[in-house]
């Protein structure tokens, strides 16, 4: 999308402000300082404001409920103010005197269903009227277009995308070939991999730091442990042989782990089934008002289903495929012990 592209767009939409930490009279003040200069900047393009708020209130009405700081939730929103375009502004106030807070734009493509710029800067208490107009013609620069994958970490990790290697570490400059969109990162070392989740969004550089000690490792190095070693006492006649009890052991560890591995994946597949539902619903929506009320209860099940999915993958579903994997390695192991007893 070039800064043309984004010029030429028929319509926009400034959707509701973004303020964390601000009170009431402080989100109206933004607000109405936001919404001149967004006016002023694309004149007939800009919706108006009254028709933003009557559309989006519409919506509400008829159940729709969404996140405004996600993609998702934008495009849904340009749906239904009937726009080509959308822009979020994001305000976040400075935590002490002695800070600063940051101004941000988010514009979104509705019909891509993609972010195509993003542009932030410092400011010094509330906005100024400068600090917004400048922020917007900064929408058009090639940083706030750019697509940016950053990864730092000791020599020789192997990165890869979507399964697919793309460097060794060090980089000797950020990774710019990365579709938008949701990625899964790993980085291989000699001794772990990393699983990393990486949105990959115009504009916000994504930096990685390879981790010390990883909290979502999915190989993980087994103590050492000898278990082919024959005890030096053999175990008295009247007792079982030591590699049948190395082998009802070792499975009844791996079947553990088989169990493990198939309940912890159960998070994973009912989040991917409510992906693909919400895909089917944005594909039978498109850019109709009426099919989004008519599928907004669908659409609220598919959402709840996603962020329950997600939430249950993240407390113990990750943690059981990943212990249940350990287990599977250890339980074969044992088992494999004992073709070395004699």
């Amino acid at each position: 999308m070039t800064a043309a592209q984004i010029a030429r767009a028929e319509t926009v939409a400034l959707v509701p402000l973004l303020g964390s930490g601000l009170g009431a009279d402080e989100l109206a003040d933004d607000e109405k300082l936001v919404r001149a200069e967004v006016d002023a900047h694309f004149g007939k393009k800009s919706i108006p404001a009254a028709t933003v708020q009557t559309r989006m209130a519409e919506a509400v009405q008829i159940g729709l409920r969404c996140d405004r700081s996600t993609i998702v939730c934008l495009v849904q929103l340009g749906v239904v103010c009937k726009a080509d375009r959308v822009l979020l502004a994001i305000v976040t106030p400075a935590a002490t005197r002695d800070d600063t807070g940051q101004l941000a734009f988010r514009l979104v493509d509705v019909g891509a269903a993609t972010q195509i710029a993003y542009a932030s800067r410092s400011i010094q208490g509330a906005p100024r009227a400068p600090d917004v107009s400048a922020l917007l013609g900064a929408l058009e620069l090639p940083s706030a277009r750019a697509l940016s994958v950053d990864v730092r970490g000791p020599t020789g990790v192997h990165v890869l995308i979507d399964g697919a290697e793309r460097a060794v570490l060090p980089l000797h400059a950020p990774l710019t070939d990365v579709a938008a969109g949701k990625h899964e990162l790993r980085l291989i070392s000699a001794d772990a991999t990393d699983v990393v989740a990486i949105d990959v969004r115009a504009g916000e550089p994504v930096v990685v730091d390879v981790p010390h000690h990883s909290t979502t490792t999915t190989t993980t190095p087994l103590a050492t442990t000898d278990l082919t070693t024959t005890p030096a006492t053999p175990p008295p006649t009247a007792s079982l042989p030591m590699s049948t009890i190395l082998v009802t052991a070792g499975g009844v560890v791996a079947a553990a782990g088989v169990v493990g591995v198939v309940v912890g994946s159960l998070p994973f597949f009912e989040h991917e089934g409510a992906v693909d539902e919400l895909n089917r619903l944005d594909a039978t929506v498109g850019t109709s008002a009426a099919k989004l009320r008519d599928n907004a209860p669908a659409i609220r099940d598919a959402r709840e289903r996603l962020d329950a999915s997600a939430d249950d993958w993240n407390t113990w579903g990750l943690a059981t495929v990943i212990g249940g994997s350990v287990a599977v390695v250890v339980g074969a192991g044992v088992a494999a012990g004992a073709f070395f007893i004699e």
